[in-house]
Protein backbone atom coordinates (compact mmCIF):
# COMPACT_ATOMS: atom_id res chain seq x y z
CA UNK A 1 0.00 0.00 0.00
CA UNK A 2 1.73 3.27 -1.04
CA UNK A 3 0.10 6.36 0.02
CA UNK A 4 -0.53 9.26 -2.63
CA UNK A 5 -0.21 11.59 0.70
CA UNK A 6 3.49 11.30 0.56
CA UNK A 7 4.59 9.81 -2.97
CA UNK A 8 2.41 11.43 -5.65
CA UNK A 9 2.71 14.61 -7.25
CA UNK A 10 1.17 16.69 -10.02
CA UNK A 11 3.49 16.69 -12.69
CA UNK A 12 1.25 17.91 -15.22
CA UNK A 13 -1.21 20.75 -15.06
CA UNK A 14 -3.97 21.16 -17.47
CA UNK A 15 -3.18 24.67 -17.25
CA UNK A 16 -2.40 27.11 -14.75
CA UNK A 17 -5.86 27.23 -12.62
CA UNK A 18 -6.59 23.77 -12.52
CA UNK A 19 -7.37 22.91 -8.98
CA UNK A 20 -5.86 19.35 -9.03
CA UNK A 21 -3.93 19.08 -5.67
CA UNK A 22 -1.94 16.02 -3.14
CA UNK A 23 -3.39 16.53 0.13
CA UNK A 24 -2.25 14.06 2.89
CA UNK A 25 -5.80 11.70 1.74
CA UNK A 26 -4.36 11.65 -1.60
CA UNK A 27 -5.52 13.12 -4.92
CA UNK A 28 -8.00 15.12 -4.88
CA UNK A 29 -10.01 18.53 -6.99
CA UNK A 30 -9.21 16.17 -10.13
CA UNK A 31 -10.67 17.79 -13.19
CA UNK A 32 -8.73 18.15 -15.73
CA UNK A 33 -8.33 15.94 -18.54
CA UNK A 34 -4.56 16.90 -19.35
CA UNK A 35 -3.47 16.93 -15.76
CA UNK A 36 -1.18 14.33 -14.47
CA UNK A 37 -0.69 12.85 -11.56
CA UNK A 38 2.69 10.96 -10.81
CA UNK A 39 3.09 8.12 -7.91
CA UNK A 40 6.88 7.48 -7.30
CA UNK A 41 8.60 4.58 -5.54
CA UNK A 42 11.54 2.46 -5.65
CA UNK A 43 12.35 -1.30 -6.95
CA UNK A 44 14.84 -3.44 -5.30
CA UNK A 45 15.01 -5.62 -8.57
CA UNK A 46 13.23 -6.20 -11.87
CA UNK A 47 9.96 -7.00 -11.30
CA UNK A 48 6.38 -8.12 -12.60
CA UNK A 49 3.43 -6.71 -10.39
CA UNK A 50 -0.21 -5.84 -10.40
CA UNK A 51 -1.30 -2.50 -9.89
CA UNK A 52 -4.67 -1.43 -8.40
CA UNK A 53 -6.01 1.81 -6.92
CA UNK A 54 -8.47 3.01 -3.62
CA UNK A 55 -10.54 5.06 -5.36
CA UNK A 56 -13.94 6.71 -5.02
CA UNK A 57 -16.18 9.25 -7.33
CA UNK A 58 -17.80 12.37 -5.41
CA UNK A 59 -20.01 13.83 -5.07
CA UNK A 60 -21.66 10.99 -7.94
CA UNK A 61 -21.33 9.58 -11.72
CA UNK A 62 -18.38 7.64 -12.98
CA UNK A 63 -14.92 8.02 -14.52
CA UNK A 64 -12.57 6.56 -17.22
CA UNK A 65 -8.98 7.00 -16.40
CA UNK A 66 -5.71 5.97 -17.81
CA UNK A 67 -2.71 4.56 -15.58
CA UNK A 68 0.57 3.93 -17.41
CA UNK A 69 4.18 3.86 -17.06
CA UNK A 70 6.24 5.68 -19.26
CA UNK A 71 7.25 3.53 -22.73
CA UNK A 72 5.60 0.40 -20.96
CA UNK A 73 2.06 -1.12 -20.15
CA UNK A 74 -0.71 1.42 -20.01
CA UNK A 75 -4.81 1.04 -18.92
CA UNK A 76 -7.90 2.23 -19.47
CA UNK A 77 -10.45 1.61 -16.01
CA UNK A 78 -13.85 2.78 -15.57
CA UNK A 79 -14.32 3.40 -11.83
CA UNK A 80 -17.41 4.73 -10.32
CA UNK A 81 -19.41 5.50 -6.86
CA UNK A 82 -18.52 7.60 -3.83
CA UNK A 83 -17.49 4.75 -1.52
CA UNK A 84 -13.97 4.45 -1.23
CA UNK A 85 -12.92 0.80 -3.15
CA UNK A 86 -10.23 -1.19 -4.86
CA UNK A 87 -10.26 -0.91 -8.42
CA UNK A 88 -8.14 -3.29 -9.75
CA UNK A 89 -5.60 -1.84 -12.73
CA UNK A 90 -3.62 -4.35 -14.60
CA UNK A 91 0.28 -5.84 -14.84
CA UNK A 92 3.38 -3.80 -15.39
CA UNK A 93 6.54 -4.75 -15.55
CA UNK A 94 10.31 -3.01 -15.27
CA UNK A 95 13.80 -3.74 -16.66
CA UNK A 96 15.42 -3.10 -13.74
CA UNK A 97 15.92 -2.00 -9.89
CA UNK A 98 15.25 1.82 -9.57
CA UNK A 99 12.20 4.34 -9.69
CA UNK A 100 9.36 3.75 -11.53
CA UNK A 101 7.18 6.73 -12.50
CA UNK A 102 3.31 5.46 -12.68
CA UNK A 103 0.95 8.03 -13.87
CA UNK A 104 -2.55 8.52 -13.64
CA UNK A 105 -4.66 10.35 -16.38
CA UNK A 106 -8.36 11.42 -17.18
CA UNK A 107 -10.14 10.10 -20.44
CA UNK A 108 -13.76 11.38 -19.48
CA UNK A 109 -16.29 11.24 -16.95
CA UNK A 110 -20.10 12.13 -16.50
CA UNK A 111 -19.97 13.61 -13.03
CA UNK A 112 -17.77 16.86 -11.45
CA UNK A 113 -15.01 14.90 -10.52
CA UNK A 114 -12.41 12.36 -12.04
CA UNK A 115 -12.67 11.24 -8.75
CA UNK A 116 -10.07 10.62 -5.16
CA UNK A 117 -7.41 7.79 -5.58
CA UNK A 118 -5.93 7.41 -1.79
CA UNK A 119 -3.41 4.55 -2.29
CA UNK A 120 -1.86 2.48 -4.80
CA UNK A 121 -1.51 -0.81 -4.14
CA UNK A 122 0.96 -3.72 -5.65
CA UNK A 123 0.47 -7.24 -5.42
CA UNK A 124 2.70 -10.31 -6.52
CA UNK A 125 6.12 -7.89 -5.90
CA UNK A 126 8.88 -10.32 -4.73
CA UNK A 127 11.38 -7.78 -3.34
CA UNK A 128 11.70 -4.46 -1.48
CA UNK A 129 9.33 -1.62 -2.26
CA UNK A 130 10.95 2.13 -0.87
CA UNK A 131 8.25 5.12 -0.34
CA UNK A 132 6.84 6.95 2.11
CA UNK A 133 4.80 5.03 4.74
CA UNK A 134 4.59 7.30 7.88
CA UNK A 135 1.60 9.82 7.48
CA UNK A 136 3.94 12.04 9.89
CA UNK A 137 6.49 12.76 7.20
CA UNK A 138 4.26 13.16 4.42
CA UNK A 139 5.38 16.83 4.09
CA UNK A 140 8.78 16.40 4.33
CA UNK A 141 8.64 12.98 1.89
CA UNK A 142 6.93 15.27 -0.67
CA UNK A 143 10.02 17.84 -0.11
CA UNK A 144 12.62 15.48 -0.60
CA UNK A 145 15.86 14.48 0.98
CA UNK A 146 18.21 17.46 2.30
CA UNK A 147 21.73 17.12 1.52
CA UNK A 148 24.46 18.93 3.42
CA UNK A 149 28.56 19.43 3.35
CA UNK A 150 30.14 19.66 6.80
CA UNK A 151 33.64 21.38 6.94
CA UNK A 152 35.71 20.85 9.80
CA UNK A 153 38.62 23.67 9.97
CA UNK A 154 40.82 21.66 12.48
CA UNK A 155 41.82 20.08 9.61
CA UNK A 156 43.77 23.82 8.67
CA UNK A 157 43.47 25.33 12.04
CA UNK A 158 43.07 25.59 15.63
CA UNK A 159 42.97 29.34 15.62
CA UNK A 160 39.68 31.15 16.51
CA UNK A 161 38.01 31.97 13.22
CA UNK A 162 36.43 35.46 12.34
CA UNK A 163 35.07 35.02 8.27
CA UNK A 164 33.86 32.32 6.40
CA UNK A 165 33.97 32.87 2.58
CA UNK A 166 32.36 30.42 0.13
CA UNK A 167 31.60 30.29 -3.50
CA UNK A 168 28.04 28.66 -5.17
CA UNK A 169 27.56 28.16 -8.82
CA UNK A 170 24.51 26.27 -9.92
CA UNK A 171 24.69 24.38 -13.36
CA UNK A 172 22.03 25.53 -16.35
CA UNK A 173 18.74 24.00 -15.77
CA UNK A 174 18.87 23.31 -11.84
CA UNK A 175 17.56 26.59 -10.58
CA UNK A 176 14.12 25.19 -10.05
CA UNK A 177 11.25 26.52 -8.03
CA UNK A 178 11.24 25.75 -4.16
CA UNK A 179 15.56 25.28 -4.24
CA UNK A 180 17.42 26.77 -1.29
CA UNK A 181 21.17 26.62 -2.05
CA UNK A 182 23.13 27.12 1.77
CA UNK A 183 26.41 28.46 1.19
CA UNK A 184 27.69 29.73 4.29
CA UNK A 185 25.96 27.91 7.42
CA UNK A 186 27.36 28.39 10.82
CA UNK A 187 26.22 26.99 14.48
CA UNK A 188 24.41 30.24 15.08
CA UNK A 189 22.46 30.19 11.11
CA UNK A 190 22.65 30.24 7.81
CA UNK A 191 23.05 32.25 4.84
CA UNK A 192 22.10 31.22 0.99
CA UNK A 193 20.04 31.51 -2.17
CA UNK A 194 16.60 30.78 -2.82
CA UNK A 195 14.64 30.37 -6.08
CA UNK A 196 10.60 31.41 -4.27
CA UNK A 197 8.80 31.62 -7.55
CA UNK A 198 8.85 31.49 -11.46
CA UNK A 199 9.45 35.61 -10.78
CA UNK A 200 11.06 35.91 -7.29
CA UNK A 201 14.86 34.88 -6.08
CA UNK A 202 15.87 35.71 -2.32
CA UNK A 203 19.38 35.82 -0.69
CA UNK A 204 18.70 34.39 2.72
CA UNK A 205 20.62 35.31 5.66
CA UNK A 206 19.46 34.34 9.06
CA UNK A 207 20.56 34.18 12.96
CA UNK A 208 18.88 32.17 15.61
CA UNK A 209 17.82 33.08 18.66
CA UNK A 210 19.34 31.10 21.52
CA UNK A 211 15.59 30.55 23.21
CA UNK A 212 14.26 27.71 22.02
CA UNK A 213 10.69 27.52 20.36
CA UNK A 214 9.02 27.66 16.95
CA UNK A 215 7.61 30.24 17.89
CA UNK A 216 9.00 34.39 17.69
CA UNK A 217 6.43 35.60 20.03
CA UNK A 218 7.73 33.29 22.73
CA UNK A 219 10.99 34.58 22.38
CA UNK A 220 11.45 36.60 25.94
CA UNK A 221 13.13 40.36 25.28
CA UNK A 222 16.44 39.42 26.37
CA UNK A 223 16.96 36.66 24.25
CA UNK A 224 16.09 38.45 21.12
CA UNK A 225 18.15 38.49 17.71
CA UNK A 226 18.67 42.49 17.01
CA UNK A 227 19.30 44.25 13.63
CA UNK A 228 22.30 46.35 13.82
CA UNK A 229 22.32 47.70 10.15
CA UNK A 230 20.75 46.12 6.90
CA UNK A 231 21.80 46.78 2.92
CA UNK A 232 19.77 49.02 1.13
CA UNK A 233 16.34 47.09 -0.33
CA UNK A 234 16.78 44.58 2.04
CA UNK A 235 13.65 43.15 4.37
CA UNK A 236 14.16 42.09 8.05
CA UNK A 237 11.86 40.43 10.23
CA UNK A 238 11.40 37.38 12.52
CA UNK A 239 11.39 33.78 10.98
CA UNK A 240 9.49 30.75 13.43
CA UNK A 241 8.72 26.92 12.79
CA UNK A 242 12.08 25.83 12.65
CA UNK A 243 13.90 27.32 15.46
CA UNK A 244 12.86 31.32 15.94
CA UNK A 245 15.26 34.17 15.52
CA UNK A 246 16.01 37.29 12.93
CA UNK A 247 15.99 37.17 9.49
CA UNK A 248 16.96 38.99 5.92
CA UNK A 249 16.07 39.31 2.65
CA UNK A 250 17.09 40.65 -0.33
CA UNK A 251 15.34 39.82 -3.57
CA UNK A 252 17.74 39.67 -6.13
CA UNK A 253 17.77 37.56 -9.88
CA UNK A 254 20.28 35.41 -9.56
CA UNK A 255 21.27 33.14 -12.59
CA UNK A 256 22.22 29.77 -13.40
CA UNK A 257 25.84 28.89 -14.52
CA UNK A 258 27.59 32.72 -12.39
CA UNK A 259 29.37 32.40 -9.80
CA UNK A 260 27.85 34.09 -6.45
CA UNK A 261 30.39 34.85 -3.17
CA UNK A 262 29.02 34.76 0.14
CA UNK A 263 30.82 35.91 3.29
CA UNK A 264 30.16 35.90 7.02
CA UNK A 265 31.82 36.95 10.14
CA UNK A 266 31.74 36.11 13.56
CA UNK A 267 33.01 38.04 16.01
CA UNK A 268 32.24 38.24 20.37
CA UNK A 269 31.29 41.42 21.10
CA UNK A 270 31.43 40.66 24.82
CA UNK A 271 31.11 38.10 27.14
CA UNK A 272 27.27 37.65 26.64
CA UNK A 273 26.83 38.97 23.13
CA UNK A 274 28.04 37.93 19.39
CA UNK A 275 27.77 39.91 16.04
CA UNK A 276 27.53 38.39 13.27
CA UNK A 277 27.74 40.03 9.48
CA UNK A 278 26.55 38.67 5.98
CA UNK A 279 28.33 40.05 2.61
CA UNK A 280 26.82 38.88 -0.71
CA UNK A 281 28.72 39.54 -3.76
CA UNK A 282 27.15 39.19 -7.52
CA UNK A 283 29.38 38.42 -10.59
CA UNK A 284 31.71 41.57 -11.87
CA UNK A 285 30.04 43.58 -9.38
CA UNK A 286 30.87 45.01 -6.04
CA UNK A 287 30.43 43.38 -2.33
CA UNK A 288 26.85 44.40 -0.55
CA UNK A 289 26.14 44.25 2.77
CA UNK A 290 22.81 41.93 3.93
CA UNK A 291 22.21 42.72 7.64
CA UNK A 292 24.61 42.73 10.53
CA UNK A 293 22.65 41.02 13.82
CA UNK A 294 23.30 41.20 17.37
CA UNK A 295 23.10 37.45 19.41
CA UNK A 296 22.73 37.70 23.18
CA UNK A 297 23.42 34.95 25.86
CA UNK A 298 26.23 33.71 23.35
CA UNK A 299 30.15 34.40 23.06
CA UNK A 300 31.66 32.73 20.25
CA UNK A 301 33.97 33.34 16.98
CA UNK A 302 32.46 31.40 14.03
CA UNK A 303 32.15 27.46 13.86
CA UNK A 304 30.25 24.46 12.69
CA UNK A 305 30.71 25.43 8.65
CA UNK A 306 28.49 23.65 6.42
CA UNK A 307 26.23 23.95 3.41
CA UNK A 308 23.30 22.63 2.32
CA UNK A 309 20.95 21.97 -0.74
CA UNK A 310 17.01 21.46 0.34
CA UNK A 311 13.37 21.88 -1.32
CA UNK A 312 11.00 23.50 0.76
CA UNK A 313 8.00 23.36 -1.85
CA UNK A 314 6.42 19.99 -1.26
CA UNK A 315 4.67 19.82 -4.47
CA UNK A 316 8.18 20.74 -6.06
CA UNK A 317 9.29 17.53 -4.59
CA UNK A 318 9.53 15.59 -8.11
CA UNK A 319 11.98 17.77 -9.47
CA UNK A 320 15.97 17.88 -9.12
CA UNK A 321 18.17 20.25 -8.57
CA UNK A 322 21.94 20.28 -8.18
CA UNK A 323 24.32 22.72 -6.83
CA UNK A 324 28.20 23.23 -7.07
CA UNK A 325 29.85 24.29 -4.11
CA UNK A 326 33.73 25.30 -4.25
CA UNK A 327 36.75 27.41 -2.96
CA UNK A 328 35.41 27.48 1.07
CA UNK A 329 37.97 29.38 3.18
CA UNK A 330 38.20 30.99 7.20
CA UNK A 331 40.41 33.50 8.11
CA UNK A 332 41.33 32.90 11.55
CA UNK A 333 41.35 35.97 14.04
CA UNK A 334 45.32 36.42 13.18
CA UNK A 335 44.41 37.35 9.77
CA UNK A 336 45.40 33.82 8.08
CA UNK A 337 43.57 33.07 5.54
CA UNK A 338 42.99 28.63 5.44
CA UNK A 339 41.05 26.96 2.60
CA UNK A 340 39.12 23.87 3.94
CA UNK A 341 39.11 20.98 1.58
CA UNK A 342 37.50 18.52 3.54
CA UNK A 343 33.46 17.64 3.75
CA UNK A 344 31.43 15.05 5.12
CA UNK A 345 28.29 14.15 3.00
CA UNK A 346 25.46 13.67 5.15
CA UNK A 347 21.03 13.84 4.82
CA UNK A 348 18.79 14.17 6.84
CA UNK A 349 15.61 12.21 8.35
CA UNK A 350 13.47 12.09 4.74
CA UNK A 351 16.87 10.52 3.18
CA UNK A 352 16.72 7.77 5.35
CA UNK A 353 12.84 7.48 5.83
CA UNK A 354 11.82 6.60 1.97
CA UNK A 355 13.47 9.34 -0.44
CA UNK A 356 16.65 7.68 -2.23
CA UNK A 357 17.09 10.39 -4.91
CA UNK A 358 20.30 12.42 -3.17
CA UNK A 359 24.15 12.29 -4.68
CA UNK A 360 26.73 14.28 -3.41
CA UNK A 361 30.54 14.36 -4.16
CA UNK A 362 33.22 15.93 -5.90
CA UNK A 363 32.55 17.26 -9.62
CA UNK A 364 34.75 16.76 -12.35
CA UNK A 365 35.56 20.61 -11.83
CA UNK A 366 36.79 20.04 -8.56
CA UNK A 367 33.66 21.44 -6.40
CA UNK A 368 31.97 19.65 -3.77
CA UNK A 369 28.15 19.11 -5.52
CA UNK A 370 24.84 18.50 -4.00
CA UNK A 371 22.21 16.96 -5.83
CA UNK A 372 18.99 16.17 -4.71
CA UNK A 373 14.84 15.52 -5.47
CA UNK A 374 13.62 14.17 -8.45
CA UNK A 375 13.31 10.41 -7.93
CA UNK A 376 16.72 10.20 -9.92
CA UNK A 377 18.61 6.21 -9.51
CA UNK A 378 22.05 7.64 -8.81
CA UNK A 379 22.06 7.88 -5.13
CA UNK A 380 25.33 8.16 -3.33
CA UNK A 381 25.25 7.04 0.33
CA UNK A 382 25.66 9.48 3.00
CA UNK A 383 27.86 9.72 5.69
CA UNK A 384 31.28 9.93 3.74
CA UNK A 385 33.94 12.27 3.36
CA UNK A 386 35.47 13.98 0.06
CA UNK A 387 38.40 15.94 -0.55
CA UNK A 388 37.87 18.22 -3.62
CA UNK A 389 40.77 19.84 -5.26
CA UNK A 390 42.66 23.05 -3.49
CA UNK A 391 42.88 26.24 -5.63
CA UNK A 392 44.94 27.67 -3.39
CA UNK A 393 43.71 31.32 -4.43
CA UNK A 394 42.37 32.94 -1.18
CA UNK A 395 39.75 35.49 -1.37
CA UNK A 396 40.46 38.97 -2.58
CA UNK A 397 38.08 41.10 -0.29
CA UNK A 398 39.17 44.48 1.28
CA UNK A 399 37.63 43.83 4.62
CA UNK A 400 38.62 47.05 5.88
CA UNK A 401 36.38 48.88 3.32
CA UNK A 402 33.99 46.27 3.23
CA UNK A 403 30.08 47.91 3.03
Amino acid sequence: MIPLGGNAFITKLGNPDSPEVITDQGLENWINVDSVCSIFFKLRKAETFNVSLRVKVVPSGSSTIRVSITGKESYETRIEGAESYIADIGTFSTDSSGYVQLDIQGISKTGQFFGEVAELLLSNVTGEVIFISDPDLFYFGRRGPSVHFSFDPCTCTEDALEYFYSEVNVPSGQDVIGAYFMANGFADGYFGMQVNSARERRILFSVWSDYDTDDPEEIPEDYRVQLLRKGELVQVNDFGDEGSGKQSILRHNWKAEEIYKFLINGVPVDSDNTKYTAWFCPPGSEWQLIASFLKPKVSTFLSGMYSFSENFIPDEGHIPREVLFGNQWVRTVDGIWKEMIKGRYTGDETSRNGRHDYAGGVSDSGHFFLKNCGFFDEMVETNVEFIRRPTNSPPEVDLENLP
